[in-house]
This record gives C-alpha cells, structure tokens and sequence, in this order.
C-alpha cells in the first residue's frame, strides 16, 4: 500500500509539472443528490454520497469515465512512460524482495 501511494505521488507531480500544457478537459457529469447530515447540530451537505457505493453501477460507469479522461492526458504526458517504467521496476523489486530469491 505504501508503495502504491508514493507511486501516486509521483505520477501526480511530473502531472503537476506538465499541468500548464493542458488542454481544457470536458468532464463528464457529476450527478448530485440531496444529502445533509447533522453532526451535533452542524449541517453538512454530501451531494456526492451516491459515489460511496463502489458496487453501484451508476458508480462504476463514473470511474471509469474519469478513468478515460485521465489516462487519455496522463498519456499524452512525456514522461509518462519513464513514470510508468519506473513504478513497474519498483513494484517488481518490491515483490522480488518480499518472496525472497527467485
């Protein structure tokens, strides 16, 4: 898990660094529901609830429409490859060291 979300971090920041290029991005719709707790007398609006349920289909559907969007410009990045390549070795040596020899 740990090494999954440095490898996150840094995909995010050669993103951030490639950010200025970008192109407007045409995100699909985000339904919104209304949904409002009250914790202890305090109103909090949760419009996006419905997204809480990872085996909903609806759900399903809005991931993987992120998904598209954001490989399609993680993609056209440069160093998205080097990144990709680099996680790829990490993980493997992650793996190579927690069986052991091969």
């Amino acid at each position: 898990m740990k090494l999954t979300a440095r490898v996150i971090i840094v995909m995010v920041t050669f993103s951030l660094a490639e950010a200025g290029k970008a192109q407007p991005v045409d995100y699909p719709p985000s339904r919104q529901v209304d949904v409002v707790d009250d914790y202890q007398g305090v109103k909090i609006s949760d419009p996006y609830r419905w997204l809480e349920d990872l085996n909903s289909a609806e759900t399903k559907a809005w991931i993987n429409a992120q998904n598209a969007i954001a490989i399609k410009y993680l993609e056209s990045l440069p160093t998205w490859c080097r990144v990709i390549r680099s996680s790829t070795q990490l993980r493997c040596k992650h793996c190579r060291d927690a069986e052991g020899p091969h």
